[in-house]
């Protein structure tokens, strides 16, 4: 898979180095494991960088359950979590994680038809650099469905 969207979108290993921006949005179908790989990532940077300032802003407000686990991680692991279901409480999550060395943005998933060019200009999110991964699952059932064949 990794070979095929190589030839469509820069792919590389996650890193500071790499990947310099302050921002960025996981993106991918419900259920891919979204909120999972944000703890995962924030807890490998954790432990390369035990000073390194993280947070997260998750933007998936309807669902609970990946909800209940961001906010539980976080707090366990010493890293701040911000609620933005709106252009308004996002545009106030910017402002309180500006201080901060890196973060995470839980996208929710999209519905068939809407972008996530429209999601972020709806958010407010249009102007400054943010980097937008993708992430995808060979067991993810909505992969499965007719609207992704």
């Amino acid at each position: 898979m990794l070979e095929c969207l190589g030839d469509m979108v820069e792919v590389r290993p996650f890193s500071l180095a790499a990947w310099p921006q302050h921002l960025h949005l996981l993106v991918g179908p419900y259920g891919v494991g979204k909120t999972a790989t944000a703890l995962r990532l924030a807890l490998c940077l954790r432990k390369a960088d035990p000073g390194i300032k993280i947070a997260f802003i998750n933007a998936d407000c309807m669902r609970g359950n990946g909800r209940v686990m961001l906010s539980h991680w976080a707090e366990l692991s010493n890293i701040a979590h911000v609620e933005a279901a709106d252009a308004g409480a996002m545009a106030q999550a910017l402002q309180k994680t500006a201080g901060f060395d890196v973060v995470f943005v839980d996208v929710p998933g999209l519905s068939r038809g809407r972008t996530l060019e429209g999601w972020r200009e709806a958010m407010g999110l249009t102007e400054g650099r943010a980097a937008a991964h993708l992430l995808l699952s060979p067991f993810c059932d909505a992969l499965q469905t007719q609207e992704f064949l």
